[in-house]
């Protein structure tokens, strides 16, 4: 969690505090958020404090009122100088394009989300940029550049953008490309529309011609840069995106909430009390005073993270009172996994706190600060103290096992998180779960430990154990022990079995993600007309399976398949081409698995990455043009592989390519202009000679290390296009 400095202009109010403090003052200065981000909650509170820093022995008094409009910012350290920004963001961009469209559309959700916005409306063109304008970039924290058709047209935009560049060089700024319907390599190399404009320069001085220079590097090196490509699809879509983007990143808070804030849960309580936001209407202040160490700041902290919370749930729940945000929050910050069909929490509560950047979500899983789980974990404690048996989510490896030892059921559980790492032993029961109809989430791991750390745990279970399968929705079990009998699990969602001694799969209807790497028993996966709804197969390092049930075929959802060191799977049945959604394979290292199925147009229309290294493969079908939309194709030691088919040429989206360490391919083909987006070619350690090597017009970069047939580099690399 950051923090962010205010300073707009506009109305407003500053407070100046503390005194002088050794190695300078501090100083907290509000612009007009108020108006920007909305009014009041019906109840705020915001706590602030000073004097736990180094400087007088006693703080001042500070009074500040609690708003998520008021913006301000400060170091946990008095001798720490932070930059200020006029603006949040800077638009640039080509009026005659874009600005009663795209502009018009993205500043206005720009505004609509707080975001203090630039757009050039009074400032006109003329041959030179106006000096205001160039102040204007400088106090800008982000800068959007709208890369359009004309925008190279215009010698304004061109200087506007050296200067964004060098403010992000030497004043630390971020700067993000838009490409709005132009190809970002047009950009990146000054060709097509951007290469006819450079044409009308004309370079008669030499100041002119350090002036296109300087434009043309300013183009190349924001066009390396990560943004977004605004080219199919609702722009709309685009838009939310990058607003969203925009608005986690800066990340708006009035104080810096780290990341060791722990245990003052009790101190937060003596505080609400007293301020009777449960019975009055109105904005509460506080003033935390005392010696230095004793804790103010972070209590302030504390408050701060709770009060953030209730104000972004009120605007969606109307909430007015703490104990009503309490029973809100309970919903949503009870656990880390993202199960949409678990039915542990509200889809707008979760919204509210990923905008507020208090939780994060990677890989479909919810991140979140230590202290928002620290106060759900409190919230389950307070409902029954000391008695773990009728929770309804148990994390704790003690309170666990209290809870099963006590033998009195536990029909309020709906969640085990079961970490064995510092566990001997445990023994469970079919009747230990019996009573459980609500349970929703299980997981049994062992936590991962380095060297002669590392030990082995062990759950003992009865030959007929059986789960309590009808609510259960999220199974994680690595090194299940038994053969997974007795369960049907209609409603779940997502299975993970890693290393476990399973020999034949289970099937069920609902099922999205199901991952049994390192099962070395399965022998065999089919019926998958019974999994439609399967996103994520991951069957890695399953020796003993090969999939030969074309029923594989009905998986429309399915976007991930892994099969990746499956010693014993041969060829993939045919019926894999109408995986519709499939987007990645893996089959590196499956030793015997010497081809890939031909392909058909329209055939795995959505695959953009293809990994087969290590594999027996012997060679590609002449139908991988077929697979328009690859991005990214791995070969890499596949010993057995000869040659390639020249219609590899034709995947017009392949970016990457890897052959390295194919020892036995001693020919590659030409590469035509057809492949634009080509810029990384491993060919290092395989036997081609130079005379192979064609033309590659927009490669980055080249790996002809260990090449031993080749006796000089290709004479076209000198021509590339250094910019």
């Amino acid at each position: 969690m950051g923090s962010r400095l205010g300073g707009e202009g506009g109305g407003g109010w500053g407070v100046e505090m503390g005194r002088g403090r050794g190695r300078g003052e501090r100083q907290q200065a509000w612009g007009g958020e108020r108006q920007r981000r909305g009014g009041l909650p019906s109840s705020t509170v915001i706590a602030a404090a000073t004097g736990d820093d180094d400087g007088d022995s006693f703080g001042s008094h500070l009074w500040l009122t609690a708003v998520d409009a008021l913006m301000a910012s400060t170091s946990t350290s008095a001798s720490t100088s932070s930059p200020q920004w006029n603006y949040d963001v800077f638009l640039s961009f080509r009026g005659e394009d874009t600005r009663f469209n795209f502009i018009d559309h993205l500043y206005a959700n720009l505004i609509g989300r707080g975001i203090h916005t630039f757009r050039d409306d009074s400032l006109k063109g003329g041959k030179e940029i106006a000096p205001e304008l160039l102040k204007v970039v400088e106090e800008s924290r982000f800068a959007l550049i709208v890369f359009s058709e004309n925008y190279a047209g215009s010698r304004w935009c061109l200087d506007e953008l050296v200067k964004i560049m060098e403010c992000k060089k030497e004043m630390k700024r971020t700067a993000i490309p838009i490409f709005y319907h132009v190809d970002p390599s047009h950009v990146r190399n000054q060709t097509e529309r951007f290469g006819e404009a450079f044409s009308n320069y004309e370079e008669d001085t030499q100041e002119m011609k350090e002036k296109v220079r300087n434009w043309r590097t300013a183009l190349t090196d924001a066009a390396n840069l990560s943004g977004e490509h605004v080219k199919d699809g609702y722009e709309s879509e685009h838009i939310k995106k990058i607003v969203n983007n925009i608005f986690t990143r800066l990340n708006c808070r009035m104080i810096y909430v780290g990341s060791n804030l722990f245990g003052m849960d009790s101190h937060v309580d003596e505080i609400i009390p007293q301020l009777c936001v449960d019975q009055l209407n109105d904005v509460r202040i506080i003033g935390i005073c005392g010696i230095v160490g004793i804790g103010k700041t972070t209590i302030a902290k504390a408050n701060q993270l709770l009060c953030d919370l209730l104000l972004e749930l009120e605007k969606q729940h109307k909430v007015s009172t703490v104990g009503q945000g309490a029973n809100i929050i309970k919903n949503v910050l009870l656990f880390k996994r993202k199960l949409n069909s678990c039915d542990l929490y509200e889809e707008i509560g979760m919204q509210v706190l990923y905008d507020k950047s208090l939780i994060s979500l990677s890989e479909n899983k919810i991140l979140m600060h230590d202290l928002i789980q620290e106060m759900g974990w409190n919230i389950i404690r307070s409902e029954f103290p000391d008695k773990p048996e009728k929770w309804s989510r148990l994390w704790d490896p003690n309170d666990i096992c209290r809870a099963f030892m006590m033998k009195k059921g536990m029909k309020n559980g709906e969640a085990i998180f079961l970490d064995l790492s510092i566990l001997k032993q445990l023994q469970f029961s079919s009747k230990d779960f019996a009573e459980m109809k609500q349970l929703r989430l299980l997981k049994i791991y062992e936590r991962e430990y380095c060297g002669s750390m590392r030990k082995e745990y062990k759950v003992i279970l009865p030959h007929n154990f059986k789960f309590p399968s009808h609510e259960l929705r999220y199974l994680y079990w690595e090194g299940y022990p038994s053969l997974l009998s007795n369960f049907y699990g209609e409603n779940l969602v997502e299975l993970n079995m890693m290393n476990s001694n399973i020999k034949q799969l289970w099937q069920g209807n609902k099922l999205k993600i199901l991952n049994l790497e390192g099962s070395k028993q399965l022998t065999e996966v089919s019926h998958f007309s019974n999994m439609p709804n399967l996103e994520l197969l991951e069957l890695a390092s399953c020796t003993s399976l090969n999939i030969t049930d074309p029923s594989i075929g009905v998986l429309k959802k399915l976007a991930c398949l892994s099969l990746a060191k499956c010693e014993n799977i041969t060829n993939l049945p045919n019926s894999i081409l109408y995986l519709d959604s499939l987007k990645t394979i893996y089959l590196n290292e499956c030793s015997n698995s010497e081809k890939f199925p031909e392909m058909k147009v329209g055939s795995m229309k959505a695959l953009s990455y293809l990994n087969f290294d290590g594999s027996a493969i012997k060679e590609l079908p002449s139908s991988i043009e077929y697979l328009p939309g690859l991005v990214e194709l791995y070969m890499r030691h596949c010993k057995n592989l000869r040659s390639l088919p020249s219609s590899i040429r034709r995947l017009k989206s392949l970016r990457t390519f890897c052959v390295f360490g194919c020892s036995n391919l001693v020919t590659f083909p030409e590469i035509m202009e057809d492949m634009e987006y080509l810029d990384f070619l491993e060919l290092g350690g395989t036997a081609i000679k130079e005379s192979s090597i064609q033309l590659i017009p927009n490669i980055i970069v080249l790996n002809l290390n260990r090449c031993k047939n080749l006796r000089s580099l290709p004479s076209w690399i000198c021509r590339l296009n250094t910019h």
